[in-house]
């Protein structure tokens, strides 16, 4: 029966990838709380078939073994609040792009697991970090400026400051006929009048 569940348990876990509009979200954590709490019945019941003893007395003995079964799966746990915090918060998803420099890494995510998580690094290696890592240690998520379309420079650029001036009716004729500025620049004005310099936002009056 417990394989039978098991089973299940990955086709729902497929038929959600499949399915879902939501792409970058996993669901494969909490499947895999799934698999281990039917393994745990599993037991349970071939315990109380084996003692020929009720489940809930078994159920009830656990009890005493409680603080043994919290050692035994303690990055279990830590690993299943980990997991549960990043899916609610949505803090990270499928197709991240993360940094942690602590490991060294710089990658996509491919995976959210319960333990693990793996990341597909840009030099095509593969690295797998706890899962409750990301709770304790520093990593940056470069996924909302990535969506967003913006660059970021990490070089400086040196800038004349005495180059820097207000653009003028001469400046403005000119950098329209430049090809490749003028279309952009000509969508930018938005249907301003190129001729009028009175414009403030291209010239400083005073």
């Amino acid at each position: 029966m417990s394989v039978f569940f098991n089973e299940m348990l990955d086709i729902v876990n497929s038929s959600y990838l499949r399915k879902t509009k939501r792409k970058n979200h996993s669901i494969k954590g909490y499947i895999q709380i799934g698999k281990i709490l039917v393994h745990i019945l599993a037991a349970i019941m071939i315990l109380a078939v084996m003692s020929n003893k009720s489940p809930i007395i078994i159920i009830s003995s656990l009890g005493a073994v409680a603080a043994v079964l919290m050692i035994v799966f303690q990055h279990t746990l830590l690993s299943l609040v980990a997991n549960v915090q990043l899916s609610s918060n949505d803090v990270l998803q499928l197709g991240d792009w993360i940094e942690m420099p602590d490991k060294n890494l710089s990658g996509e995510v491919t995976d959210i697991a319960l333990h693990t998580i793996t990341i597909r690094n840009w030099d095509n290696t593969i690295s797998r970090i706890p899962t409750k890592n990301f709770l304790t240690e520093t990593y940056t998520n470069w996924q909302a400026m990535f969506s967003s379309g913006a660059r970021r420079i990490m070089r400086s650029i040196a800038i004349d400051q005495h180059s820097v001036r207000f653009l003028d009716q001469e400046m403005l004729s000119s950098m329209l006929t430049i090809r490749g500025v003028s279309e952009p620049l000509a969508t930018l004005l938005d249907g301003r009048d190129p001729g009028g310099v009175a414009d403030r936002w291209f010239v400083d009056n005073g």
